[in-house]
């Protein structure tokens, strides 16, 4: 590397595109929480699968209903094996008795929407926009980081083969000040 590249500052953003960083207000919610422990990766798909079917079962699916994942293990230091990663679908704060609400707290967050949805086994893109939105876009924006990165998910039903496909359309991250 010539001396002249070492001193300017990264200002190449490959996977991030920054006109689609923005910040926004997410609600504070009950959820109902499923977990995955594996390789984010294979497996998480199976896990929002039931999910999905349990609420939509029970009428609690809308077009406009938030379905969080939540990495909570960084994939350079923790071995797939060891993963864990939640999955929450918002509900109302009270129903069936025979699940527990889990809080989840709204707040400001950066978001990064894709133009097409991610699907997990394309986790390195995702890794790769996470790095850029830690490495450089946080620590320029004014802003601090709170804690775990969120993915919002979709999914879509095609209802010819009963299958679901699963994505993820968007990623935040909780910062501060609020």
């Amino acid at each position: 590397m010539k001396a002249d590249e070492e001193n300017e500052s990264y200002n190449e953003f490959k996977w991030l595109d920054l006109k689609k960083v923005k910040v926004i207000r997410l609600p504070d919610a009950y959820t109902i929480n499923r977990y995955h422990i594996g390789s984010y990766v294979e497996g998480i798909p199976e896990v929002w699968e039931g999910l999905y079917r349990w609420g939509k079962s029970r009428e609690m699916i809308s077009s406009s209903t938030l379905m969080i994942g939540i990495p909570r293990n960084n994939p350079y230091i923790t071995p797939p094996e060891k993963s864990f990663y939640d999955c929450r679908l918002a509900v109302s704060a009270k129903g069936d008795e025979d699940e527990e609400r889990f809080p989840f707290k709204g707040g400001r967050y950066v978001l990064v929407e894709f133009d097409e949805p991610v699907c997990y086994e394309d986790r390195g893109t995702l890794i790769e926009c996470y790095s850029e939105l830690y490495s450089y876009w946080l620590p320029q924006s004014g802003f601090r980081y709170l804690g775990n990165p969120i993915e919002l998910i979709e999914m879509k039903e095609d209802e010819d083969h009963l299958t679901l496909q699963t994505r993820i359309y968007a990623i935040a991250l909780p910062i501060e000040p609020d």
